[in-house]
Parts: structure tokens; sequence; C-alpha cells
């Protein structure tokens, strides 16, 4: 057999992918193509809208036997997704696919390789520890591979120049979590033998970098003491050098912290020949350092060792936590005016001695239970303690929690926001890289990551909807999707508005925008579109991502010419040609969801010319645009709706609220109070929807805007 692995033409080779996928699916629990062929179109429509940095064919005697595409994010490359023809099993395709998307990280410059599987894929599992990935703990299952990174590292660059890395790795293959710990540290152990040469690397898995290497001239590490410190300590960074050669060397070690770790150290010393030497400095963790950077990563020092004409660069994590952390029983603080709410203070003591102090609050506009207690807080636990609160107005109210511990001159305090929102009412607040909007029943969140618009259920606290823009094609991780977005949020004519936009760094002066109005009665109408402010022509569109949230729980509704059709969220609608992917083709222009007591749905309106299923929900896009310079695309709209119920209850409570689904048409606020009286009557009419919606933006929307 002749293997070849290489790049897709996707013209050539969709026919043969499409056969490739359908001739694998039983080899997929539940199967991939979940009992609908797949075909060269789908093919095609698929990589059309999907932003992959190269998709790998492995070609066997000219037929595609296995697949893997290939992603890039900041810093690492990810595998989406990986496939071999069963009828090829056993030749290592898995195997050398996966090297090849590894390979091309390197090209890339990435500092890692990422993929995700599950942890009964017996046979993939192992195939993703041999290619140097390790199963991050307590994930479902990540896997990372540091490779990358440390081929680029100088010190490790002669070693790779000589050998493969592949061909000298020397794994663990298990099949559980890689939870090592080295030093007192959690690492990933990495080493790579060849002719009597070897290379060891350990990664600081907090840090995700090295934080050792050792080779047969030279063995340096940087190892914190204390992987996880308090605010206010300092914690003592030990570096470790170990001189193989024959030869006197000098090194140059210089530390420098950020993230609110505070050190600023340099030192040049001499390690004889066969020599180990050990200097140790401190770090400072001040206030400012958190657990987590936003990605997720500790905060870390780096530390550069020069020696000779060389350097190793290492990282040493520490993740940062309050010595005593004040909180509530609840992550959010909503309340109704004049209705005592009693919520439970948590404080946590993080020290190994017993804390005493005095806990006062304020709270301007507050009623309070009692606003000064002597506490007490065992070491190293828990102590909570209730206290009644009652607003009389409907704004957002700080709470502010100062608790002064015996001892300490600087007392902790913790700012807590309280919304007082009654019925039929709204309050709104921006935060740092937020926006939090509340009625009665509902909880908006708007995030600048992503620009994803969260609905919340108040009374159970669980995910009704969230949805997110994005510009392309391609949609599929396309870099305007990872964007942060900017956020203003007004409160004007009893609505909340919230407008969000982002530059693409791709195409220079196209930015993706986004306008979200929020009603009192909880209706959520959604624009987005994109502005060409450069000089060059450009082509695009945008597309509304949908996620139903856990759609195993949840039912679909969708009202087809046939009739209304229910199933299950998790298996339908979901594939190609399940649902029209024309909006003119439902018998009404939404589509809802339910479970566990709560009900939603959304509501297309203009721009919306192709609908298509999601893993998690739906695609909402409009068409493709020529957009010249100044120019902007066709707005896209849609409402949503939810609460506590059943389907047929958003359809009937939006006649009582700001939109009505009825008959095809979309009633907004501002036929309130003709589509009440018209219910009551059991008539039924058809309404300019775009006329209305218009009016409900300008607050021209009658009773009830």
């Amino acid at each position: 057999m002749e293997l070849v692995i290489r790049e897709m033409d996707l013209e050539r080779d969709a026919e043969g992918i499409a056969r490739m996928f359908n001739e694998s699916d039983l080899a997929w629990p539940g199967t991939f193509i979940e009992g609908q062929p797949m075909t060269a179109e789908m093919i095609r429509d698929w990589h059309t809208d999907s932003a992959f940095v190269a998709v790998y064919l492995a070609v066997v005697d000219g037929e595609i036997a296995g697949y893997a595409s290939f992603e890039g994010e900041p810093d690492q490359g990810y595998l989406d997704l990986l496939n071999v023809n069963p009828r090829f099993h056993g030749l290592s395709i898995g195997r050398k696919l996966v090297q090849t998307c590894v390979n091309r990280a390197i090209q890339e410059g990435h500092k890692r390789h990422t993929l995700g599987t599950w942890s009964n894929n017996l046979k993939a599992v192992p195939v993703y520890k041999k290619t140097a990935h390790f199963w991050r703990p307590e994930t479902s299952v990540w896997m990372q591979n540091y490779v990358p990174g440390v081929v680029q590292m100088p010190i490790c660059k002669p070693f790779f120049e000589r050998y493969d890395w592949y061909d000298t790795y020397v794994p663990t293959v298990t099949q559980h979590e890689d939870d090592y710990r080295w030093e007192g540290l959690k690492v990933y152990p990495m080493r790579w033998q060849a002719n009597g040469e070897s290379l060891a690397v350990w990664i600081d898995r907090e840090a995700q970098a090295p934080v050792a290497v050792d080779t047969d001239d030279l063995f340096v590490a940087a190892i914190p003491r204390v992987i996880e410190a308090l605010h206010g300590d300092e914690v003592a960074i030990n570096w470790r050098i170990t001189n193989k050669t024959d030869t006197m060397q000098r090194f140059l070690v210089d530390a420098r912290g950020a993230d609110g770790l505070e050190i600023d150290h340099r030192e040049m010393f001499v390690v004889q020949a066969g020599a180990t030497v050990e200097h140790v400095a401190t770090v400072k963790v001040t206030d400012q350092a958190p657990f987590a950077k936003d990605n997720g990563d500790a905060p870390a020092v780096r530390s550069v060792i020069t020696f000779g004409h060389d350097d190793v660069e290492l990282f040493s994590g520490i993740r940062a936590r309050k010595p005593i952390e004040i909180s509530t029983d609840t992550p959010e603080l909503s309340v109704g005016p004049g209705q005592p709410r009693t919520i439970g203070l948590q404080l946590q003591n993080r020290r190994a001695e017993t804390a005493g102090g005095i806990l006062r609050l304020y709270g301007e506009g507050l009623k309070l239970s009692w606003q000064e207690r002597k506490v007490e807080i065992p070491a190293e636990g828990f102590l909570s303690i209730p206290v009644e609160l009652t607003t009389n107005d409907e704004r957002v109210y700080t709470l502010e929690a100062r608790l002064t511990v015996t001892g300490c001159d600087t007392p902790l305090i913790e700012t807590l926001q309280v919304f007082s929102v009654g019925a039929g009412g709204l309050v709104s607040q921006a935060q740092r890289k937020s926006a939090r909007i509340e009625t009665d029943g509902l909880r908006v969140t708007v995030a600048a990551k992503r620009g994803e618009v969260t609905l919340t259920d108040k009374q159970t606290r669980n995910k009704l909807a969230s949805f997110g823009p994005a510009m392309g094609p391609p949609f599929y991780h396309s870099e305007a999707q990872r964007r942060e977005f900017s956020i203003a949020l007004e409160q004007t004519a009893g609505r909340a508005i919230v407008r969000l936009s982002a530059e693409s760094k791709a195409q220079p002066g196209l930015v993706l925008c986004q306008r979200v109005s929020i009603a009192p009665t909880g209706l959520v109408v959604a624009t987005a579109w994109i502005e060409n402010r450069g000089d060059l022509k450009r082509e695009g569109t945008v597309r509304l991502s949908l996620d139903e949230g856990e759609r195993d729980l949840l039912t679909t509704v969708v009202p087809l010419p046939e009739g209304i059709v229910t199933a299950s969220a998790g298996w339908w609608p979901r594939l190609h040609g399940d649902i029209p992917r024309d909006p003119a083709a439902y018998a009404e222009p939404w589509q809802a969801w339910q479970g566990r007591g709560l009900a939603a749905g959304v509501a297309w309106q203009s721009g919306v010319c192709d609908i298509r299923p999601g893993h998690s929900g739906m695609y909402l896009r409009g068409a493709v645009e020529d957009l010249a310079a100044g120019e902007c695309s066709t707005p896209l709209t849609v409402a949503l709706y939810g609460h506590q119920g059943e389907w047929p209850d958003v359809r009937s409570r939006l006649s009582a609220g700001p939109a009505l689904l009825l008959d095809g048409c979309l009633f907004c606020m501002a036929v309130y109070g003709m589509v009440r009286s018209m219910m009551r009557s059991g008539c039924e009419r058809k309404f300019d929807v775009a006329a209305a919606i218009r009016r409900w933006e300008l607050g021209d929307g009658g009773e009830g805007a």
C-alpha cells in the first residue's frame, strides 16, 4: 500500500471525504452521520463555513482513508476532528495525521497543540499519549501537547536538529488523567532518548510552560516552594543549576513578575564543572494577583537563565487567593422592592489560624437587619451569617461588607451588587467587561468575550438560551468569534440597550456590530450587522449562533407546514436537511424548546435568509454582500423570549407581552393592546411585522411600551 498525507483540495476531494465518513459511521459512539449519508455538497458547505488553517487527508492507493482538520488559535494549534476509515485501521494512519498536525503547530510557531476526546475512546487516547499529548486532570477529556514550544526552545534545538521529536519520544501510555507531581509542582514530564543522548522537559501545568529542562550538558529549573499562595505572602523561588560539562560556566538569572507577582531579581554566578548550585529569591504576592488569568493559566514568574551565548526561558506558576474571602450564598443578588430577603454572607478563612474581628455592612438606601457584628472564623474554615435586606426603589444598590481583622490595620472590603426590580420593571448595570440586565423574571448578561448574550431564568437559575454574532464566511472558529467586543449600555424609554462592536484582525476596517434591546416584559431583540470602515471593498455577512443549553434535557418544537413537530433536541433538528434552510418554508417564523419546567423561543425577522441546525442550537445568517468602503450589511434581527412553563405558554404569554407569534407573524409591543383584545375574542390577523418592530424600537408602542 502507498500512504500519502497531503492537504485537502475541497473540490477534488469532497466526494471521497463524504464516502470515508459514511463508511466510518459505526466506529463512532452513537454514529457520526446519525442515519443521514454525507454528500459532497455537505462536505463543501461544512468546509466553506469553517476557518481551518489546514485539512489533512491520508490517501491509501488513491483512496481517502483518513481525515484531520487543524485550527490555529492564539499560541496553540487545535486538532478539531480526526477520523480514519475502519477498513484502514491498524496502519498507524491516525497517529501519522496527529503528527502532521503537531508539526503544523510547530510550523505556525505555536507553543502547544490541543485536542478533545472522550475517556472511553480506548483506541484514540493511547495514540494521543504516544504523540506526547497529556490528559489534563479534571477535564473530559482535554489533551495538551507542548512539543511545539519545546522544539523551538534554543536549549532544545540542537537535539531536535539531529532527531525527530516523535521517533525519540518516550511516552507513558495510560487510560487515565495525567496528574504528575514533581518537586511539589503539577507537571507534565516529557522525555526523549536517542543514541545515548537524552532530553527532558517538565511543563508547569498551571503556567502551561516549561519550568525545568535537563540535557546531557545542563539541568536548569525554577521551582517555586508554594504553588498556591495568599495575598500578602512571600514565596521563595529556587533556581537549581547543574553543570554537567567539564568546564566552569557563568550563569545570569533574570527573573521578572507579572499579573500581581512582584519580583525583579538579577544575579550572576559561577557553576564549576560537575557541580550543582541553588539560589533563592522571593516573590511578593500582591492583592492584585488573580487565581487565574483570563485564559485560565496561573500567573507566573518568568526566569531567563543565560549561559554563554544561549539562554533558557522558564515559568513558575503561582495561583493566588484572598486570605479571607467574603461572598454570598447566591452568585447574583436580586430582590423585589419592599420584599425582605434573607441572604447568607459567607466568610472563608484560608489562614492556618482563627481570624476574629468586626464585620460591618454599609448600603445607602438598603434596610439591613444588622450593620455590625463580631465574628470569629475558624482556621481554614467557613462562617455563614444571615442578613435580611430590604429595598424601597427599583435600581441597583451597592452593599459593602467591611471586615476589620484583629491585628490587621487594613480592612478587607467586598462590594456586592443588589438588583432591585419589581413586577414589570427593569434595571441594568455596566460592569468591567460585561453588562447585566434584569426584569422580574429574567436575567440577561452580555459578555465582552465573543459578544455572548445569555438569558437565565432568575427563579431556577437555569439557562434559557445564549447567542453570539459572527461574520464570515467562514464562521466556524473564525477570529471574529474570539475577539473581545467593546460594550456600551444605556437605559432609555423603559428598555435597556447594549451596543457591541469588534474589528476584525484578519480584515482591518471590517467591524462586527450588535445591538441588544431588553424590554421589561422579557422580550430580547438582537440586531447584528457588519460595517466596512476601511478603504477596501469587502465581502461578508453576519450570523447569529443560538445555544439552547443542555439539549439532551430539552424538546425542540418547530412549526412546519405539515404541522407542529416536537422531538428530542439532542437528536433533532441537527443534520443537513432536517429542517428547512429557507425561512419562508416555515409555517410560522419561530422555533422553541422546553425542558426542566422552562420554555423559550426565538423568532426571526429582517435579514435572515438561511437557517441551519447546530450541535447546541441553530444558526441564523444573512445574505453574503459586497460592502464598499463606508457601507453596512443588511441587519439581521431576531427576538427571544423565555419563561417557566411549556412552549404553548410561550406563544400565549407573548400575547400579553411585547410580542406574539401567531399565523406567521411576530407581533410586537406596538400592537400589544390590539393583540390582547383579539386573543380574548379568538380572532387572528396578520400584521406588518417590520413596522411593528420599528415602532417598538422607537418607543411608540402604545400600551405596554
